[in-house]
């Protein structure tokens, strides 16, 4: 059968035999996983407050978070779900499902001008034996279609490859010019990749 598919299709096959959604799993097991500051981050992907709309709001402190512009609270639990009067979710997967259908709905209605401003953000390139130097700190403009750093452009149609990592802090992508990384202590950096991924779409 694999020598009559394509390689799509078993890439397909596999993904489907091995896919595993940890919360609905969860849900029925409850494993009870203890830790310190359970909240810490999250504000890296939960982007969009679904109670008022904001974006890059939810901040954290311990296993509390909460939204700065409405001031809608929740709580981290230890069997890794959301605890709140005030947030729909109860979930980190479901919060984050639709933040990428919110997402994707604010895109489609957002004029191409000016979308979001990062600050105290660090662009640096990333050389073959692993060292980087910095090229540096500034101001980051959000674009549908681009990045611009203190007036130095990064259209996303001229990028390869990007993705993320460091919980969404720090943004890694190549052009023909060579390897480069964006990152900041506040980089809300899964708006860039999403785009990204649209641009490709």
């Amino acid at each position: 059968k694999l020598k009559a598919m394509s390689p799509s299709e078993i890439t397909s096959l596999i993904n489907n035999d091995i896919y595993e959604n940890a919360y609905e799993t969860q849900r029925t097991e409850m494993h009870e996983y203890k830790g310190d500051s359970l909240a810490e981050g999250i504000g890296n992907f939960l982007i969009i407050c679904p109670e008022c709309g904001a974006y890059d709001s939810i901040k954290s402190e311990g296993d509390h978070f909460f939204c700065e512009a409405c001031n809608a609270q929740g709580t981290y639990d230890n069997y890794g779900f959301l605890k709140s009067e005030d947030f729909r979710f109860d979930s980190v997967y479901d919060w984050g499902k639709w933040i990428e259908e919110r997402f994707d709905s604010d895109m489609d209605k957002a004029e191409d001008g000016l979308l979001f401003t990062e600050h105290d953000i660090r662009l640096y390139e990333i050389f073959e034996d692993h060292t980087d130097r910095d090229i540096m700190t500034g101001t980051l403009e959000i674009y549908k279609d681009r990045l611009v750093m203190e007036g130095r452009e990064f259209k996303f149609s001229d990028i390869k490859a990007l993705d993320m990592l460091y919980f969404g802090k720090t943004l890694l992508f190549t052009t023909e010019e060579g390897y480069f990384g964006m990152t900041g202590e506040s980089f809300h950096a899964w708006k860039c990749e999403r785009l990204y991924e649209r641009t490709k779409r």
